[in-house]
């Protein structure tokens, strides 16, 4: 037995050093050029038949450790918010058709300040920003802190940045809380520290409690209605992206996971449907130490786990697993894996995103793009069963880095259209090069969207319209 191991072993590694060789001169020598939009306004032919419009710089700056959130309101305009800790402020950009309306400053970042940004309108249409955990919204041509969240006014202590549910009717909040808050109960892990030769280790058991996803309605004057997505699972909410129909049914896709040491990580990558019914009162099943008390004068749901549908291999901070948009004339809903893994050892190339359709509950097959080695899908309803879709490739060259090509697409009648290529992204920074929270599609459902990437000179814009 010890000898076929050793066998196995020494074959992994000659296969693994042979993939590593035939990847090495496509790092090191870059890959094929790209054919890329002018950034003037133009009107395309290629499949989808487009008009991209000029490139607009939104704001000039350096980039890199910048974020971006982007939102169409009901009259067309676009409102790009842009936090970035190389200046340490926050701005808000409005950009019209022919160029941008309004450059304004939110806040000036701190130190401890974090990147996390998130944006909101609310019923009445006012704007609503998260920087870090505070929120902000405009009184009187100035923006302002509101003290009032839920997780202040009950006093918890929450795991990781919060956001709004993108397109609830009302404002609505999404964090993570300790499991045990809600009833989960905890699990056992494994922690180590190896080294030295020969290697030794020192490994412990660590009783921990996962991060639950909380999602909130606002209320006045207290916060009564709670819910939690899979208070049964043991496993981590690391990642999160919600849609919304027009009856107000909100679609979450999420990923779940648990790390250790020198283990293949555990990942779910998962789609749910609820609706928030303050009449109806459903406390999670699992098993908790701590009391039931906190809970006595809210409504605490379950958010049921929802369908599996498959597993990410890459960490969600640099390729995000998932993306979802809902077409608010039809009510089909599209959901993209990023990957769709690696089919075969050796296949240099990762299989590209795949989408997915849902339509009263029933899912098409999945729906391959003609892309892959992406590191993010962004996408946007475009009406009528359409679909805008925003893909950010990894750079040209993965030792050096270089360019990240940044793909729309197009899906229609169940097919996407070829990729077309809008711009280059890059940043400024020296080291950090990550960007895809800066990279993002939008739209208010129509035609008409907005795709926003960094530059190394800045943060840029351009309007994309579907002609077909």
């Amino acid at each position: 037995m010890i000898s076929t191991s050793k066998k196995i072993m020494a074959n992994e590694r000659v296969r693994t050093y042979c993939l590593f060789l035939c990847i090495l001169p496509l790092t090191i020598f870059g890959c094929q050029s790209i054919s890329v939009l002018p950034t003037e306004d133009v009107t395309t032919q290629a499949t989808p038949y487009i008009h991209a419009g000029p490139l607009h710089v939104l704001l000039k700056m350096p980039t890199g450790l910048d974020k971006v959130k982007v939102l169409v309101d009901n009259t067309g305009l676009a409102h790009i918010f842009i936090s970035s800790k190389r200046i340490n402020e926050v701005h808000h950009v409005v950009l019209g058709s022919d160029g941008v309306v309004e450059r304004e400053l939110v806040k000036n970042l701190s130190s401890l300040d974090t990147l996390n940004l998130d944006a909101a309108f609310d019923r009445s249409g006012q704007l609503h920003v998260l920087i870090g955990r505070e929120h902000m919204t405009k009184q009187e041509g100035n923006w302002v802190t509101v003290e009032r969240t839920p997780w202040k006014e009950e006093g918890l202590t929450i795991r990781r940045q919060p956001s709004f549910v993108a397109g609830a009717r009302d404002l609505t909040w999404a964090f993570l809380i300790e499991g045990q808050e809600v009833g989960t109960s905890g699990r056992w892990d494994w922690f180590g520290v190896a080294g030295g030769y020969p290697p030794l280790g020192l490994f412990w058991p660590w009783h921990t409690q996962a991060d639950k996803l909380i999602v909130v309605p606002e209320m006045a004057p207290t916060y009564t209605m709670w819910m939690v997505l899979e208070p049964e699972s043991s496993l981590d909410t690391d990642f999160w992206a919600f849609g919304v129909n027009r009856q107000g049914a909100i679609q979450v896709v999420y990923e779940q996971s648990r790390t250790m040491p020198f283990l293949p990580p555990v990942t779910e990558v998962s789609h749910a449907k609820f609706v928030i019914e303050p009449d109806r009162l459903a406390l999670p099943t699992a098993s908790s130490d701590v009391t039931a008390p906190r809970w006595e004068h809210q409504q605490l749901q379950a958010i049921p786990g929802g369908r599996a549908i498959g597993s990410n291999n890459r960490p969600t901070f640099i390729y995000p697993p998932v993306s979802i948009a809902i077409d608010p004339d039809s009510g089909a809903t599209l959901v993209v894996r990023r990957s769709g893994g690696f089919e075969e050892f050796f296949q240099l190339r990762e299989a590209g995103p795949r989408g997915f359709l849902v339509r009263d509950e029933e899912w098409s097959a999945a729906i391959p793009m003609t892309v892959s080695n992406v590191m993010k899908t962004s996408v946007a309803p475009s009406g009528n069963d359409r679909f805008h879709a925003v893909v950010v490739g990894e750079p040209s060259n993965f030792l050096t880095g270089g360019d990240n090509p940044i793909y729309y697409l197009n899906l229609t009648s169940n097919v996407w259209s070829p990729p077309v290529t809008l711009g280059l992204a890059n940043n400024s920074h020296w080291i950090f090069k990550d960007l895809v929270d800066s990279v993002e599609v939008a739209s208010n459902g129509s035609r008409r969207a907005v795709v926003v990437w960094p530059t190394d000179e800045g943060i840029v814009g351009r309007w994309i319209e579907v002609l077909q």
